[in-house]
């Protein structure tokens, strides 16, 4: 009991880790394209994790990966919220450097890519 307490205090206080969204969108869309049929449930856990991640997204993390953040745009369009999906892909381009590059991470509260 006092290991689950431990732990359940551990995950309260732990910094968001937004890119396992991501893990879990892929996988549940390679399972369909390799011939798994559909199923409602799985469709619902996505919807679920786009509602939170639209919502969630721009709350600091270990660093936020910036290809998690356009894979967000590109679902957000895949499931008709073209105003978000291209505002937010306006926003991500908008973190370029000077030679229009992106790092792999954002830190959104200095508003600087990092390289760690």
């Amino acid at each position: 009991m006092r290991l689950a307490t431990t732990q359940s205090a551990e995950l309260t206080h732990a910094p968001a880790q937004l890119d396992v969204c991501g893990e879990v969108m892929d996988t549940l869309h390679l399972a369909r394209a390799s011939g798994h049929a559909p199923q409602a449930h799985a469709w619902q856990v996505q919807c679920a994790l786009l509602t939170f991640l639209d919502t969630h997204w721009r709350e600091p993390d270990e660093g936020t990966f910036l290809p998690c953040s356009f894979w967000l745009a590109d679902c957000l369009e895949v499931i008709g919220r073209h105003a978000k999906a291209e505002a937010l892909f306006e926003r991500l381009l908008a973190l370029r450097n000077d030679v229009g590059l992106l790092s792999e991470e954002f830190d959104p509260r200095s508003g600087l890519q990092t390289s760690r």
